[in-house]
């Protein structure tokens, strides 16, 4: 019997799982979002007295389980859960709205920072880096 695992493993590593190169630079595009994440939110905190913060992140879906694959597209999501603690200063009723409200605070600050080729989608509450 024909042996093709050689064929399979080649094919596997050049055309299917995305060049570990590709996967560096996924990873820094992840941590410089992180960056932007937690400076707008320090930003917020000082304009708006309030004390949000990031207490945990946490890399999710393929990243994290090392099965990110190519497509011709070149577009990838970086899943990422995050985590954000908050104190309030002020009387803001905003207890109940905090997850919503909190993501939506965060994704104009986002895009105020960073125009080049973020999606952030508020509707489904994920932020997509590009």
């Amino acid at each position: 019997m024909y042996d093709c695992s050689r064929n399979f493993n080649e094919f596997y590593h050049t055309k299917v799982i995305l060049p570990e190169k590709s996967q560096n630079e996924l990873r820094e595009k992840r941590k410089t979002n992180i960056k932007r994440l937690k400076s707008g939110l320090s930003e917020y905190n000082s304009e708006n007295n309030t004390g949000f913060r990031i207490s945990e992140e946490r890399i999710q879906g393929s990243m994290a389980m090392h099965t990110v694959v190519q497509n011709d597209e070149n577009d990838y999501d970086i899943d990422v859960g995050i985590v954000i603690e908050y104190w309030q200063v002020t009387d803001l009723d905003i207890d109940d709205k905090v997850p919503v409200w909190i993501f939506n605070a965060m994704a104009d600050r986002v895009m105020n920072e960073a125009r080049d080729g973020w999606n952030i989608n508020t509707l489904e509450g994920k932020m997509h880096a590009r």
